[in-house]
This record gives structure tokens, sequence and C-alpha cells, in this order.
């Protein structure tokens, strides 16, 4: 019963490690947009489509123009320089922009850091305690 406890107690501390190191990555910025976020056009600077359909824009709030680029652009290889998007930007910091709809792309991610979370630390702890059985006689 207590090598349960100590393999549960390492299991959630894995998950908790996982989850905070990747959710620093963007969730902090989605939050930001998901609250002060506007959509806004932006004009298509480049795109690298075979990279995670990326693209770069450039875009133009009061008489400041930003720019900024994202992954995961929908119609990637449809997009041409010149063409306009739609993005997203924090209207207290427009340098803060995704190309992505906020509140979608923040359950997206967190999603996916759920999903690494819970899979990665059961994987682990799965290999090491099948390996452990296997060296047994």
């Amino acid at each position: 019963m207590r090598r349960v406890a100590v393999i549960g107690v390492v299991w959630l501390a894995l998950a908790a490690t996982i989850a905070a190191v990747i959710g620093r990555l963007n969730i902090p910025s989605l939050i930001k947009l998901v609250k002060h976020g506007a959509p806004i056009t932006a004009t298509i600077i480049r795109t690298t489509c075979d990279s995670h359909n990326s693209a770069a824009y450039t875009f133009t709030v009061g008489s400041a123009r930003y720019s900024g680029g994202d992954n995961g652009i929908q119609d990637c290889r449809s997009l041409h320089p010149g063409d306009q998007i739609t993005i997203y930007y924090d209207l207290t910091d427009p340098a803060l922009n995704r190309a992505s709809e906020p509140t979608a792309a923040l359950r997206n991610e967190i999603i996916s850091i759920s999903l690494a979370a819970v899979l990665i630390p059961t994987f682990a702890l799965g290999a090491v305690l099948f390996r452990k059985r296997r060296k047994k006689p």
C-alpha cells in the first residue's frame, strides 16, 4: 500500500511540474488576449507553410505599426504577401498578438497541456515499473 502511495505522489509531482513548465509558455499571453484582446485586420508579409503553417504579418493601431507572426494559420497555402487576415491583439499592449481566436486557442492549449501532464508521467512511471518487474527473477 505504501508503494502505491509513493507512486501516486511521484506521478502527481511529475504531472504538476509538466503542467507548470509547459503552461508558462503560452497560457499567460493567451489569458491577456482573452481579457483584453480585440480583432483587427493584418496584412500578410510572408508565409512559411511548411513550418507549422506559419505567417508573418503587419497591422496598424492608431498611428503605430506593429508586426507579428503565428503558427497554425488557417488556409496558409492559399495566402500570399499582401493578403489580409484577422488577428487578435492586446488593447493594452498591441505587440502581443496572435492569428488565432484567443478563447479557442486557450482552450486548445489547456487540453494539450493536460494531456501531456497526464500521459508523460503515466508512460514514464509505467516504463520504470515494467523494467523493474522484468529484472526480478
